[in-house]
């Protein structure tokens, strides 16, 4: 992947640049477990990757390791150099892909002669009207802001929260939907919130008024468990006797009354 113009590029930054630049790039690959039984070989650290490991994928359909925080701040510059070497022509590359999205919910019909417009503000895009048969005149709105985070119905506040996803980063904010105002709000709690993560599971607890948000992933796999009590408007940390089921992802969780 590293040509020498885009390792001369990087040799010009400091260790803490390059190391930064590793981070950023990272955040725009997808990770995926990797499937079958050959042998693969890590083209930035040169290890054996897994069956069934987490890995990174190269628009060119190459898995790689993905570096994590702690490995990238003790890379030396010159292994620094060449992981962003490869990532970022990995990127360039990227850039001239197209992408199919599966979005949530249901798409707008198939359409012609319609317009469509980026709103920043909002972080989506809206389409109206257009031809297929017939003349339309509907509106839809894209949002891309957010995905694979949790949403939990609150009964006592009549209305849902929505914790976590993956947007420009992993997210911890807390957003309110008050059905009767037909309002979002973001929830700004007491406490020590959880580290942002997408792929988790929440559910409510009735009878403690709160939801429960355990496991999901950041850049890594996770086991923890937290609670947030709506009356106290507060998050806490739970640690539970026993044995735990182990750090997860893309798992789900019922509240069991009887229990």
């Amino acid at each position: 992947y590293s040509g020498n113009i885009t390792v001369s590029c990087f040799a010009e930054l400091t260790e803490e640049q390059t190391q930064k630049m590793v981070r950023a790039i990272e955040e725009h690959l997808p990770d995926v477990r990797v499937a079958g039984n050959e042998e693969i070989t890590c083209p930035v650290c040169l290890d054996e990757i897994g069956r069934e490991d987490v890995a990174k994928l190269l628009p060119c359909k190459h898995y790689y390791h993905s570096v994590s925080t702690a490995a990238v701040g003790t890379m030396t510059r010159s292994a620094a150099v060449i992981a962003a070497s490869i990532l970022f022509a990995a990127m360039e590359a990227a850039a001239n892909w197209w992408i199919e999205v599966t979005p949530a919910s249901t798409a707008p019909a198939g359409r012609m002669y319609h317009a469509a417009v980026w709103a920043p503000g909002a972080d989506g895009i809206y389409v109206s009207a257009g031809k297929d048969r017939r003349l339309m005149d509907d509106l839809h709105f894209y949002d891309r802001t957010r995905e694979e985070h949790t949403a939990v119905w609150a009964p006592e506040a009549d209305g849902f929260y929505v914790f976590g996803g993956q947007s420009n980063g992993y997210r911890n904010e807390l957003h309110f939907y008050d059905r009767q105002a037909n309002q979002w709000t973001e929830v700004t709690a007491a406490g020590t919130a959880p580290a942002g993560r997408m792929y988790h599971a929440a559910v409510w607890a009735p009878g403690a008024d709160g939801f429960y948000v355990f496991a999901g992933k950041d850049r890594r796999l996770m086991d923890d468990l937290h609670f947030y009590d709506r009356k106290a408007n507060q998050w806490s940390d739970v640690t539970p006797a026993g044995t735990a089921p182990g750090s997860r992802e893309g798992h789900t969780a019922v509240w069991a009354p009887e229990a």
